[in-house]
């Protein structure tokens, strides 16, 4: 805190009103263009007082005057190498659809060409099908032939009917991994290759709503009934979702008397009833109108008892990877109606896998993760698929299926599924730093050096990219990335002039392993202080009180008063949260820094900023530490200065302007061109 300006009144009582964006006052239903008008012009302003804050922030950079000796430059570097081994996949190939897709969306999730030519980019089918094109096949057309990557492709997809339902256009241009959204909810990736004109594959669309119930051994109510009872079938939806009720109507035992069995719907009507003949076989299963079936085992059914069982008209089956391959009723594994695995084996990579009748899902897998096929084995509890996974890296390792006698590879739909090669390794430096694992504690935003903001989307830029953005920003450092000892290190380009960097947001300093702080240059140490280019910062701080004060003295005309000294309150509160915690708290609202800027908030009129030329300019050679703190600091523990403090007050007023100008809510409001 200064303590050589005592008896010079610095700050007033009133506090910051930073406010969140969701304590203003709320908006009328009836906007008035007015208002609208008003905040369009307040934003106008803010845009033009942030862009001269980034420009001051620009020249905080401090140097160091030469004293005995020539200084050595300021220099930060990674405190150890970066892990930047070269990036390699693993081949994989999971199952073609959901292991129990009763009923399926749509099938196969890898389509084979089947047409006129030798196409070779292999088509991958996702999303969600919502089922516009009803059921059947949809037809993939290559209209535009080429090689992917390379050339501008078009493929037409055509309904059951061969119908055109749409074009999709595949641009030279666009990411090999690009995933093109069609109309229907359905999304369709290629590879690298080749597409050859009039070559197309099909998809199997299925526009029913999947359905399920529950349990397959349901229990009797208690009235005495002993006959085991076992539900199976598919149930088709029609009768919607709650509590279907099974009732005896006729007693006796079966196989030795008729019975009669009377099945009501959710809403209380009948569904069917059922006559059970004594002459049926005691495993005779018997088949209900909405695609469910049930079956009684040996013992006696009690007239008017009753069990009960829940269906699900959009929930859809799944598999339970821990249910025996020979389980029934509730201990069944819920494969795909007609698919089922047996006692036998299959091969990994020429591997015998042996497979019990009693085994599960999850046991078979974990003997293939065990095995010496090279190969991990998982069930994707999201995707309800079987995935296996190469053990090595890169392209040449694969996953080969062969001689099942178990009919394992059908249930879980392996037959003919086609792997994905892995890759080989390719340039970490130069790859998109979301694909790095050294650098995966990184995020989308931006990290300053020297005050120079440097810009980081991890999905699109590089090591490589970041480097050169810093090189060509206006920070006055080069950055380098050693080769040798894979370490990052930051030169000042001025032998005097400190170096700088802070990183809150993006974990990029972290992850290359350098400290944020400031580095000065070294030889220096006992030389004064001055900024680095103090014309500079003089000329743009000229500029501050230009675009402060019409914000501070703007009187919002279309706002009410309290909405109106709301928004001007956040940045005189920005103004005051600087002065508090560098000089104290003060009783009056006159602020002079001694630095040659002084604010004063106790004129009628509306405030006022001076601009001292001279003070400024002397503050600027001899005050150099104190002025930096005043105007640039940004910590936790001692506050932020001027330039940070009102950025964040822009930046908060921004976003409520944006909200109120573009947000949805402003549709439908009524504008009123008379208030």
């Amino acid at each position: 805190m200064r303590t050589d300006l005592i008896g010079t009144p610095l700050y007033a009582t009133r506090m910051r009103l930073n406010l969140p964006v969701t304590q203003r006052v709320a908006r009328p239903a009836v906007v008035s263009a007015q208002r609208l008008l008003t905040l369009q012009a307040f934003g106008d302003q803010l845009r033009h007082l942030r862009l001269a804050l980034e420009r001051l922030g620009e020249g905080r950079a401090v140097s160091r005057m030469r004293g005995r000796g020539d200084a050595q430059a300021a220099e930060a570097i990674s405190s150890g190498p970066l892990d930047l081994a070269p990036i390699a996949s693993f081949t994989t190939v999971g199952s073609k659809a959901e292991i129990n897709a009763v009923p399926t969306s749509f099938s196969p999730l890898g389509p084979d060409w089947l047409g006129f030519g030798t196409s070779s980019a292999q088509a991958t089918i996702g999303g969600n099908y919502l089922g516009t094109n009803g059921t059947g096949t949809l037809d993939f057309r290559v209209s535009k032939a080429g090689t992917h990557g390379e050339d501008n492709l078009d493929l037409r997809v055509y309904d059951p009917a061969d119908d055109l339902i749409e074009t999709v256009q595949i641009k030279k241009n666009d990411p090999i991994g690009e995933v093109y959204t069609l109309s229907n909810g359905l999304t369709l990736t290629l590879s690298a290759g080749d597409l050859i004109e009039l070559d197309e594959f099909h998809v199997e669309v299925d526009a029913s709503i999947p359905a399920s119930y529950s349990p397959t051994d349901p229990v009797w109510n208690g009235v005495g009934s002993s006959a085991e009872i076992t539900l199976g079938g598919v149930y088709d939806g029609s009768d919607g979702s709650g509590t279907f009720r099974f009732e005896v109507r006729r007693g006796g035992v079966h196989g030795d008397d008729d019975l009669q069995v009377r099945v009501k719907r959710p809403d209380g009507g009948t569904l069917q009833t059922l006559d059970i003949d004594k002459n049926d076989p005691l495993d005779q299963t018997y088949t209900l109108d909405n695609g469910m079936t049930f079956r009684f085992g040996p013992g006696e059914l009690i007239k008017d008892d009753v069990f009960t069982a829940e269906v699900f008209d959009s929930v859809g089956s799944v598999v339970d990877p821990g249910n025996p391959f020979d389980g029934t009723g509730n201990d069944d594994p819920q494969f795909d109606p007609g698919l089922g695995v047996n006692a036998g084996s299959f091969d990994v990579n020429g591997v015998t896998i042996t497979v019990a009748a009693d085994d599960t899902l999850d046991a078979v897998l974990a003997r293939i993760t065990a095995s010496s096929a090279g190969v991990s084995a998982a069930f994707d509890v999201a995707s309800e698929r079987v995935v296996l996974t190469q053990k090595t890296a890169g392209s040449a390792p694969s996953i080969v299926l062969a001689n099942d006698t178990s009919d394992f590879l059908d249930a879980v739909k392996l037959s003919a599924a086609t792997p994905v090669p892995g890759q080989d390794g390719g340039d970490p430096v130069h790859e998109p730093i979301a694909g790095v694992p050294a650098l995966a504690g990184i995020g989308n935003g931006s990290f300053a050096v020297n005050g120079v903001a440097i810009a980081i989307d991890i999905n699109v830029d590089s090591l490589a990219d970041v480097i050169d953005r810093i090189n060509q920003s206006s920070a006055r450092v080069t950055a380098t990335l050693d080769p040798a000892s894979l370490r990052l290190s930051f030169v000042s380009n001025d032998r005097e002039a400190s170096l700088v960097l802070s990183d809150p947001t993006t974990g990029f300093l972290a992850a290359t392993k350098i400290a944020p702080g400031t580095y000065d240059a070294v030889g220096a140490r006992n030389a004064s202080p001055a900024f680095a280019r103090p014309d500079e910062v003089a000329a743009r701080l000229r500029e501050l009180p230009r675009h402060l004060l019409p914000l501070l003295r703007n009187t919002l005309v279309g706002l009410d008063s309290e909405e109106a000294d709301e928004l001007r309150g956040v940045l005189r509160g920005a103004v005051e949260e600087t002065f508090t915690g560098y000089f104290g708290p003060s009783p009056i609202p006159i602020l002079r820094s001694g630095f040659g800027l002084s604010f004063d908030f106790s004129r009628g009129d509306g405030p006022t900023i001076e601009y001292e030329r001279n003070k400024i300019r002397r503050a600027l050679r001899s005050e150099t530490e104190e002025l930096q703190a005043f105007l640039f600091r940004d910590e936790v523990d001692t506050g932020r200065g001027l330039i940070p403090s009102l950025l964040s007050a822009v930046e908060s007023l921004q976003s409520r302007v944006a909200v109120e100008l573009g947000s949805p809510g402003l549709q439908g409001a009524v504008v009123d061109f008379r208030a």
